[in-house]
């Protein structure tokens, strides 16, 4: 297993993934989401 990071907006439920990232399409991954901390 190996880790990919990149920064993207959440948009209706849906995560763009880069194109420089199209090799993984079509393949079973694991999601790690990191939130910025906000003082609500």
């Amino acid at each position: 297993m190996y880790a990919i990071e990149f920064e993207a907006d959440l948009q209706n439920g849906i995560l763009k993934i880069p194109e420089d990232y199209k090799p993984i399409e079509n393949q079973h991954v694991r999601v790690v989401i990191l939130l910025d901390q906000r003082d609500d």
